[in-house]
């Protein structure tokens, strides 16, 4: 839990909530559902002004690595229950892509890889990955 807690594991109470925002990317361009948030932040981090710090994403493997392979056991057997080990190619891109020649471009890499294409989003936030661009690629 990254919350503050005692040592018996209950929330510590009497210790004052902070808000810290990390890795915010494109907010130079001023992005309006995020700026009360970002304002009134107590420490921001960002990733193309400064001050500036990697995506956290980057730690993901490193901190999280067993936990992230646990998942994508289950993950892997949702995604293909008849053959776990098949490879595949995961696909993320925000909203604004424009995507004319992505299928054919992403049909022609399963060909010639022998792997499937997966989307995945990582954040659906105005301006981020869209289920309904997926949808029509």
């Amino acid at each position: 839990m990254l919350l503050p807690v005692k040592e018996n594991g209950e929330p510590d109470k009497s210790t004052k909530n902070i808000a810290i925002s990390n890795s915010i990317g494109g907010y130079g361009q001023g992005l309006p559902e995020c700026k009360e948030a970002v304002d009134t932040a107590d420490y921001n981090v960002f990733r193309d002004i400064a001050p500036l710090a990697p995506d956290c994403a980057v730690m993901v493997k490193e901190l999280y690595g067993d936990l992230v392979a646990e998942h994508l056991k289950e993950v892997r057997q949702s995604l293909f229950p008849e053959d776990e080990d098949r490879k595949y190619i995961a696909v993320q891109f925000k909203e604004s892509f424009d995507v004319e020649y992505l299928p054919g471009i992403l049909d022609e890499v399963a060909k010639t890889t022998g792997c499937t294409i997966v989307f995945f989003a990582a954040g659906t936030a105005p301006g981020h990955d869209s289920f309904e661009v997926y949808k029509t690629v």
